[in-house]
């Protein structure tokens, strides 16, 4: 059975790519050292209960409301946003990542 990621046309070394952009701009400081919540919702949980889409608008239209910074102008993120959701999909999914400890 082929993954989420794989289906999504993310490669591990474009999945690596999302892990070092959520690492570099520090996302578990809201969402805990694991990405499963803290200040901020699991990140592995909305990728489990929410469309690809849906994820995506979250991260680049963020939720001020709620203290979610928009980072659809911050290139780095932007251009790696389907790799950052193909890494929190494969870890909703039980599937190996990169960084896993």
């Amino acid at each position: 059975m082929a993954s989420s990621a794989a289906q999504d046309g993310q490669s591990i070394d474009a999945m690596e790519a999302g892990w070092r952009t959520i690492r570099q701009f520090d996302c578990a400081r809201c969402h805990g050292g694991n990405f499963e919540g803290s200040v901020g919702p699991s990140l592995v949980e909305a990728a489990r209960s929410r469309t690809r889409e849906e994820f995506l608008r979250g991260l680049l239209d963020g939720n001020p409301e709620r203290g979610m910074p928009a980072y659809r102008s911050v290139p780095r993120v932007a251009e790696n946003a389907a790799a950052i959701y193909a890494y929190f999909k494969a870890r909703a999914d039980g599937l190996p990542v990169p960084g896993a400890r």
